[in-house]
């Protein structure tokens, strides 16, 4: 009879642990998830990028130290993994996509080339996607970390692949897409 009793016990023990340790794993895989979400978007805005200072790039060659700081921060952006980072980094971006428009403000030509046009479409999609997917992701590690800071999940927080994660913060107005001053030429 003591031999059944403790073995029912240890069930009873052990499968709301085991249920535990799952629901914190479904939490960091989603955490995981929505951080892989953050990083496609900065890509794909980093892409965007690129082909916009390649075609301002085609009609302002000899200015081309505010091209080359803009291709440098989307280069360091693609490489770094940290969230903190990735962050820090999103405001230089950010910075030299300001240069590189306010470069092509100079060339009135340039705005009416509908490439150009495009592009400028495409970044004011990308920020916003990319403020989307900056909001989903710190819901998801908002919801993680509470989970592992509370009651009886705290105890299984302590091992290592429960760690807290950190929020995907830019400098105030970095989340905003940026005013262009360009617009399309009147028809």
């Amino acid at each position: 009879m003591l031999p059944a009793f403790l073995l029912l016990a240890t069930f009873l023990t052990l499968v709301p642990l085991i249920a535990l340790f799952n629901r914190m794993t479904q939490a960091v895989n989603r955490v995981e998830q929505q951080w892989a979400d953050v990083d496609v978007t900065l890509q794909r805005r980093a892409d965007v990028t690129a082909n916009l200072v390649e075609t301002v790039h085609g009609y302002a060659e000899q200015e081309s130290e505010v091209l080359v700081r803009a291709s440098r921060a989307r280069s360091m952006l693609a490489a770094t993994t940290s969230v903190a980072d990735k962050g820090h980094l999103l405001d230089e971006l950010e910075n030299a996509i300001t240069g590189v428009l306010l470069l092509a403000e100079s060339y009135p030509d340039l705005k009416a080339v509908e490439n150009f046009l495009a592009l400028l479409k495409a970044l004011e999609t990308s920020e916003n996607l990319l403020l989307a997917s900056r909001q989903e992701y710190n819901e998801a590690v908002r919801a993680f970390n509470t989970m592992r800071e509370s009651l009886p999940t705290n105890v299984l927080s302590r091992m290592k692949r429960f760690a807290a994660r950190e929020y995907f913060q830019a400098s105030p107005g970095s989340g905003h897409a940026p005013t262009l001053g360009i617009r399309p030429p009147n028809n």
